[in-house]
């Protein structure tokens, strides 16, 4: 598909849209409100450096061509996502490692 590259100060539904796979990912964004704002710029340089892609913030060809796979794979419910994976932090393997979990006499490390 061809798109209109999206950059800081970008607004409208496709942000909205970006944002919402984005951070379906894995990818922190602080609200998706539809407007490329800070948020949206550091994390689209993150997900660029996690693919290997100029960490320029503007969501071009090939950084359409990647979230594009990422939202195809989801609506598919496929378990394998493309080529790389979200940041450490958000990767759901980070959230076995050292489990922290309520138990009725506290927050405990399992």
């Amino acid at each position: 598909m061809n798109h209109i590259p999206l950059r800081f100060g970008s607004i409208g539904d496709t942000v909205a849209w970006v944002q919402q796979v984005l951070g379906d990912i894995g990818y922190p964004i602080a609200e998706r409100t539809g407007q490329f704002d800070v948020s949206t710029l550091r994390t689209v340089i993150a997900f660029q450096k996690a693919h290997n892609l100029p960490p320029d913030g503007v969501v071009e060809a090939n950084t359409w061509m990647i979230i594009e796979r990422y939202a195809a794979a989801k609506s598919q419910n496929t378990e394998r996502l493309p080529n790389a994976e979200p940041p450490v932090a958000a990767s759901p393997l980070a959230l076995t490692q050292n489990p922290i979990v309520r138990r009725p006499s506290g927050w405990v490390k399992v």
